[in-house]
């Protein structure tokens, strides 16, 4: 390799990166899981025990990769926060290492890669990326797309065939890590286009469309089933404006990476902001047409870096595939090629005035620190992340659902509630922009107003009962979802209890019947519904229907074996055995 990082100077400035790094980014091992990532956790791990991870290229993402790293981390720190915060520090840290390496190779000047790197580890829009457990998607993908394009630079560089080798295996890693990896397949041709280099460029240009034909294959049905459905909805023009107005976006969001926001729920619709979007994609595209024909290889790669790895995030805008139309992790693999371009303009003008340069330089670091540290202040608590992203974003409906489960888990039950029902009145999407499906609405509806339904029934079920069971009904008048019959099944099956004495409860036949239906709604409705089966379990028990009620627990164990619910279901099992004098465990 051409860069020996064993030599002093390289490891004490690698060692300037990582005390960055690890002073900003402290506080965020203390942080808890976020939003929803106990939920992908699990659904990552799960995808690799049972193989599925290979085979799911057909819906909305493929990213076996990241189901991998799921894994060890699981392996290793269970469900422990702190350990899935520390890989995700670590694998910021390491991107960081080989973006200093890429700069690098690419100028030979430690002190633009330098620059390069620390602007890179103080990002403030990273906070998003790093901070939550869900979001290492980009991490994981920056990870092997670097190494797969400082292997191709090598290449370049000298010929080495082991070296395009490996940049061919870590831009298929990249692709399995998130879409945005695909853009490899015309970065690498591009940048020896770039170089001169014909001869490469021809041959890299035809393995990379080999791959990139075979990953298009087998992601056709996510192109066909969300994203052209999308651009018919808008229309071709306004689809290309709306890619349009989403680059101006995170152009100006790259220039000014303050005032962070979790839940960006509409672009800006102004003149103003149209007029900003035109502009910054004429120049960029005019700042690539010069670094071509100007032969500034290196300087055009930093352009059409952000460019190109950008276009997956832009098909966002259009609907169907993210909870927002745009979001701030989306650019953290194109702020690799901003932190080129702002190291290359910074050493260049270090050059000609180094004391103001200098000041210049500190005065950004600082800037980006604060603002990074401040920000992962609060993603370290569950309710200060949703308060803060109601108060950017009061309109939108999601994030204030949330901030009202975070609210109810510190015990805030009345102001909890109070955020429900307005998350129920306020739009799912709000911009014009977004394509999405009227049963998605629906949906969320019926999960926030199943929310209300669980919270009614834990507070308020002896007092006022009937609470509880207008919002699961009004759950399955929005639309018929699983949790919502769950939690009506439940209602039925408490009111049909009745306590006779301290040992002696009976129950009320018609309301265990009505229990019963809701469960079995439940199961017809999610058939890996873990709860549902034990609840089922349940009631054979109490009927005296032993051999069902041992079915039903055999599908609590079976449907997720490592539960606490699998643990009670073996005691049932072993309570039946006992009652039938029957051998089953």
């Amino acid at each position: 390799m051409l860069i020996n990082l064993s030599k002093k100077r390289n490891i004490f400035l690698l060692g300037l990166i990582f005390l960055a790094i690890l002073y900003i980014y402290l506080p965020l091992l203390k942080a808890p899981l976020v939003w929803d990532d106990e939920k992908i956790i699990t659904q990552e791990i799960n995808a690799v025990r049972n193989y599925s991870f290979f085979t799911r290229w057909g819906g909305k993402y493929y990213r076996p990769v990241v189901s991998l790293f799921f894994l060890i981390d699981q392996f290793m720190w269970h469900y422990n926060p702190l350990g899935y915060h520390l890989t995700n520090v670590l694998l910021h840290f390491c991107n960081c290492i080989l973006l200093f390496v890429l700069a690098q190779l690419l100028w030979e000047n430690k002190t633009l890669a330098l620059m390069a790197g620390i602007f890179f580890a103080l990002y403030p829009v990273h906070t998003e990326s790093v901070s939550w457990i869900a979001g290492r998607t980009d991490l994981i993908c920056g990870l092997f797309f670097l190494l797969s394009f400082i292997n191709f630079v090598y290449y370049l560089k000298y010929k080495d065939k082991r070296a395009f080798l490996m940049a061919f295996l870590f831009a298929v890693f990249s692709a399995g890590a998130k879409e945005i990896g695909m853009t490899l397949f015309i970065l690498c041709p591009l940048y020896a286009f770039l170089t001169e280099k014909r001869k490469i460029y021809l041959y890299s240009l035809f393995v990379f469309l080999i791959l990139g034909i075979v990953y298009l294959y087998l992601r056709q049905s996510a192109i066909t089933t969300i994203i052209l459905p999308a651009i018919k909805h808008h229309g071709l023009t306004n689809s290309i404006f709306l890619a349009i107005k989403a680059y101006g976006f995170y152009m100006y969001k790259t220039l000014f990476p303050f005032r962070l926001n979790f839940f960006i729920g509409k672009l800006p619709d102004n003149i103003l902001f149209n007029f900003f979007s035109i502009i910054t994609m004429a120049l960029i595209l005019y700042l690539g047409i010069y670094a071509f024909f100007k032969r500034k290889t290196n300087l055009g790669l930093t352009i059409f870096w952000w460019l190109l790895t950008l276009a997956p995030a832009v098909c966002v805008v259009w609907g169907g595939l993210g909870a927002t139309p745009v979001a701030e992790r989306y650019l953290y693999i194109p702020s690799m090629g901003f932190c080129l371009f702002l190291g290359y303009i910074m050493q260049k003008a270090f050059l000609r005035k180094p004391k103001l340069v200098s000041v210049l330089v500190l005065a950004i670091l600082l800037s980006f620190g604060w603002t990074t540290y401040k920000r992962h202040l609060i993603w370290t608590d569950n309710v200060k992340l949703w308060e803060d992203t109601v108060k950017k974003s009061p309109e939108f409906g999601l994030p204030r659902h949330w901030y009202g489960i975070s609210l109810y888990k510190e015990g805030k039950v009345t102001e909890a509630i109070k955020q429900f029902k307005e998350s129920l009145n306020m739009p799912f999407f709000l911009g014009k922009e977004v394509s999405i499906n009227e049963d998605k609405i629906k949906l969320y509806k019926a999960i926030v107003a199943t929310g209300l339904g669980s919270i009614y029934i834990k507070t308020y079920f002896k007092t006022r009962p009937e609470l509880a069971k207008e919002w699961y009904e009004k759950a399955i008048e929005y639309y018929p979802y699983y949790q919502a019959y769950y939690g009506l099944g439940v209602w039925y099956f408490e009111r049909a209890k009745k306590i006779i004495s301290h040992n002696e409860i009976i129950f009320d036949d018609k309301l265990l019947k009505k229990a019963r239906h809701n469960f079995q709604m439940a199961l017809k409705l999610n058939k890996k519904y873990q709860p549902a089966y034990y609840q089922m379990g349940i009631i054979c028990w109490i009927t005296a229907d032993y051999p069902r009620a041992k079915k039903y627990f055999i599908k609590v164990i079976e449907s997720n074996p490592g539960t606490e619910l699998a643990g009670h279901a073996a005691e049932w099992l072993e309570k039946i055995r006992k009652k039938t004098h029957e051998g089953i465990l």
